[in-house]
C-alpha cells in the first residue's frame, strides 16, 4: 500500500502518486493509498488499486485522512482503478479534507460493491464524471455525470474484458 505522513519537508511541492498498481491484501493494509499529510497538495492519478482481502466490507480504496489547508493549489484524484473482486468494499474514495482546500474527483472507476463508492465528508470537492458497480453516494451533490457502469469485469491487471460495458 501506498502512505504518506506529515514528515515530507519542502511544503510548496505537490506529492505526486502516479501510474501504481497497489495490491492490499491484509488487515493491516486498510487501503490502497492512504493520504494523511497537511503540508503537501496531493495528485493521486492512473493507479490500479486492487483490494484482496476476503472480509466483505473492508477495505478503503484511497483514504484521504486529512489536506493541506489552503486554497493555493488543487488537489486531484483522476483516472484511478480501485477493484475488489468477491466482497464488497467499505470505500471506494473516503474523503475528509481540510475545509478550504480544493479537491477534484474525476473520471474514476470503483469495481466493486462498496459501502459508499465515494463519500465525502469536507472540503471543497468536485465530483465528476466517475463509474461505480454500486452507486453509493454520500456527501456531495450527484450532478448527473457520476453514473452507474454496468457489466464491468475487471482482470488481475485491471483490465476490462467486457467489450460490451458501459
Amino acid at each position: 500500500t501506498i502512505n504518506s505522513d506529515a514528515s515530507v519537508n519542502n511544503p510548496l511541492d505537490t506529492v505526486l502518486v502516479i501510474g501504481n498498481k497497489v495490491i492490499g491484501y491484509t488487515a493491516g493494509n486498510y487501503s490502497g493509498i492512504y493520504w494523511n499529510s497537511t503540508t503537501h497538495f496531493f495528485s493521486i492519478q492512473n493507479n490500479f488499486i486492487s483490494l484482496t482481502y476476503y472480509l466483505n466490507g473492508y477495505g478503503n480504496g484511497i483514504f484521504i485522512a486529512t489536506s493541506k489547508n489552503s486554497t493555493a493549489g488543487i488537489n486531484m484524484i483522476n483516472n484511478n482503478t480501485v477493484y475488489k473482486a468477491s466482497t464488497a468494499l467499505s470505500y471506494g474514495i473516503y474523503f475528509t479534507g481540510a475545509a478550504s482546500s480544493y479537491t477534484e474527483i474525476l473520471n474514476n472507476l470503483i469495481a466493486s460493491s462498496a459501502s459508499y463508492a465515494v463519500y465525502v465528508t469536507t472540503g471543497n470537492v468536485s465530483v465528476h464524471y466517475n463509474y461505480f458497480t454500486s452507486a453509493s453516494l454520500l456527501g456531495f451533490t450527484n450532478d448527473g455525470t457520476n453514473i452507474t457502469a454496468t457489466n464491468v469485469t475487471l482482470n488481475a491487471e485491471g483490465l476490462n474484458t467486457n467489450p460490451l460495458s458501459n
